[in-house]
């Protein structure tokens, strides 16, 4: 699936997971329910709720996680110095609970 940084939300129902592919910089923002968000090479997971976000800070495989029904955005980079992109390759993972459709 290819996004649209900054105009889609994508809506994922309880345990469904999108795979974010070399995100470095990308904001990760829960729109609605609660996501888990996985980066690799990190030791620490993060859990966010409405209205928080999550800068992912490494290359490689970023897990997002739907703790419930749950709407996503993602951001492109605003930092300085940051490559900019306007869309980003997401991996959905189908053995789990599928995702929603983007919106």
């Amino acid at each position: 699936m290819k996004l649209e940084l900054n105009t889609q939300t994508v809506d994922l129902t309880d345990g469904s997971t999108i795979v974010l592919r070399d995100a470095r910089d990308v904001q990760v923002v829960c729109v609605e329910g609660g996501i888990w968000v996985t980066e690799e090479r990190l030791r620490n997971d993060v859990v966010l709720s409405p209205g928080e976000s999550r800068v992912v800070r490494v290359g490689g495989r970023t897990f997002v996680t739907a703790l419930g029904a749950s709407r996503v955005r993602l951001l492109e980079p605003t930092r300085a110095g940051s490559w900019w992109r306007t869309d980003l390759r997401v991996g959905v993972v189908a053995a789990i609970r599928g995702a929603g459709a983007a919106t």
